[in-house]
């Protein structure tokens, strides 16, 4: 690559030098073609980059497009046509939010969104197993749920122990403390 260039070079030289108006007007046109490759490249990247900003878009677009055509029914063209199986799931999250969602297109329903009666409905015809969060109830049933003004901290309290007492599966036990042996040395 060094060599070419040197050679190119001393090939300008001798042209610069042999035809000075010839190389003025070959180097306006290599500058006029240089130009309008750069206007076209800057074009080009122009028009990616609008496309990419389009398909963005139309992503969106066709996700929307193919939620609104799905039926949401399992079984695709072989399916029971006299049987409607939904293919949707139910998700109860850990603060107690459902949100129903189609298996197939991915479509989401929420309470008190839009169709939120129509998910209701097809919850209804799957059989699908609804699904939820562990969670710890806060809630006993020995105990009220909120101190409220006729119960006082010393009654809760004694709900609590009450409780505990009945829900000891196991009565009697004592605790019990190791059997050691006469010759047996213990150090503490």
């Amino acid at each position: 690559m060094n060599i070419f260039t040197n050679v190119l070079k001393r090939i300008w030289a001798w042209l610069t030098e042999a035809a000075p108006d010839e190389t003025e007007e070959i180097l306006r046109a290599e500058e006029a073609l240089l130009e309008t490759r750069l206007t076209v490249i800057k074009e080009l990247l122009h028009e990616i980059n609008l496309k990419k900003l389009d398909s963005n878009a139309s992503i969106e677009g066709r996700i929307r497009l193919r939620q609104a055509k799905c039926k949401h029914l399992k079984g695709g063209r072989l399916r029971n046509r006299v049987i409607k199986d939904y293919a949707i799931k139910c998700f109860t999250f850990i603060d107690g939010r459902a949100e129903v969602s189609c298996l197939l297109c991915g479509k989401k329903w929420e309470p008190n969104g839009q169709d939120w009666e129509k998910a209701l409905e097809m919850l209804e015809q799957t059989t699908n197993t609804r699904s939820s969060s562990e969670f710890i109830p806060v809630v006993t049933p020995f105990a009220p749920a909120k101190p409220s003004k006729s119960h006082s901290k010393e009654e809760i309290e004694d709900a609590y122990k009450q409780r505990d007492d009945r829900d000891n599966p196991i009565k009697g036990i004592q605790k019990v403390e190791p059997q050691r042996d006469e010759g047996e040395i213990i150090i503490s």
